[in-house]
């Protein structure tokens, strides 16, 4: 008898602290989004996942919620749609309330139906990123892939394709090529517009755009095939502000042809 009573003084402890440790790893410590910034275009939708912490945890129900509908809606399953060109965030938090995440949601200008102000739609704008993320995001048929670029077809007749390129497999820059139309420039111009600060021409003659935060450098150029096109870049490449408040493109910096040689 005492004997089974030292056996179970000496065994007893490892055991609570071993269940103590096993609810840990299970009881929920708060959640989060997988990505807590997506970009998205008008009406396009897209399904956030959210996560418990720790890992193996189990998510309760979950709640959602916009900051401004008027932008962006979520389905109380988490699929988020565009609705208008801006930002906001939305929530998710569990039905006890005691725990919430949140994800900013970029929209972009451009449906892709290719009248008025919604000539295309903009490519995947988050720089660094992987080609299966931007396999994700678009919804365009892939017309060629390597391991420096990945092309898509146009989705109307006024956009030959769209091109990522990518450096050391990370995406550097966009563009976006045109069919040759006598008002694609103009419409072009007047899209980007709407989305983007214009700054100018620089000295190429290539027509120049800033967004608002300052993190992507736009600019429409003339490529050897005579058709235009509008290519994106990380404006880390370049001192965003002084162009802003200057005007003076001296020094500024784009992909060069070798770079871009698949659009060219």
């Amino acid at each position: 008898m005492k004997k089974l009573l030292f056996v179970l003084l000496f065994v007893m402890p490892f055991v609570f602290t071993s269940c103590e440790k096993d609810n840990d790893e299970t009881s929920l410590k708060g959640i989060e989004f997988e990505e807590d910034d997506v970009i998205i275009g008008i009406e396009e939708q897209l399904q956030l996942t959210v996560l418990p912490l720790p890992d193996k945890a189990d998510l309760p129900k979950i709640n959602y919620s916009s900051d401004d509908e008027s932008i962006v809606t979520i389905s109380k399953k988490g699929k988020i749609t565009g609705i208008k060109a801006g930002k906001t965030t939305v929530y998710a938090e569990t039905a006890d309330g005691k725990f919430e995440a949140e994800c900013d949601v970029t929209v972009r200008g451009g449906g892709g139906t290719g009248s008025g102000d919604d000539l295309y739609r903009e490519p995947y704008l988050k720089f660094g990123a992987s080609a299966s993320d931007i396999k994700k995001y678009e919804t365009r048929e892939i017309r060629d892939e390597d391991a420096e670029t990945l092309a898509y077809h146009g989705e109307n007749n006024d956009v030959n394709f769209v091109l990522y390129m990518f450096n050391s497999k990370k995406y550097n820059a966009a563009g976006v090529a045109f069919n040759n139309t006598s008002s694609i420039l103009n419409r072009a111009i007047a899209f980007l517009k709407k989305n983007y600060d214009y700054l100018g021409i620089d000295e190429d003659g290539d027509y120049v755009f800033l967004s608002s935060d300052e993190k992507i450098l736009i600019f429409i150029t003339k490529l050897d095939s005579g058709n235009y096109a509008a290519i994106y870049q990380e404006a880390i490449r370049n001192n965003a502000p002084a162009l802003r408040s200057s005007g003076n493109f001296k020094g500024f910096v784009k992909p060069s042809k070798d770079e871009m040689k698949a659009l060219y």
